[in-house]
């Protein structure tokens, strides 16, 4: 998405809060620094966690004009709709035996997952 959108979810993530906040007058903040998630271990480690600069959409119209990019980034993607999202979904919508549900990937992705 973020290849054919030329947005990065990063950004869209800033959008969408900027859209939650919506009218929001007590800050005059302009970017946020966004981390991202670090593998856990048991041991601390000294390595500086991952951040970006993301900048804050002005108004509620740039907000949805990014997110509206980055959604329409999927629109060439492979749709997975055939798969159920949860096991819930499986016993609530289909008829099958779990097992028979339908794997999208290749079979060493099926085995590694």
């Amino acid at each position: 998405m973020e290849e054919n959108s030329g947005v990065k979810f990063q950004e869209a993530q800033v959008a969408l809060s900027r859209q939650w906040v919506s009218g929001d007058s007590l800050t005059t903040q302009k970017e946020v620094i966004v981390a991202f998630p670090q593998e856990e271990s048991l041991f601390p480690s000294d390595k500086p966690q991952d951040a970006q600069k993301v900048a804050i959409p002005p108004d509620d119209n740039a907000a949805k004009a990014i997110i509206e990019r980055f959604q329409n980034g999927a629109q060439t993607l492979r749709s997975d709709d055939p798969v159920s999202d949860t096991v819930a979904q499986h016993a609530l919508q289909d008829r099958t035996n779990l097992r028979d549900e339908t794997w999208l990937g290749t079979k060493e992705e099926e085995l590694y997952a």
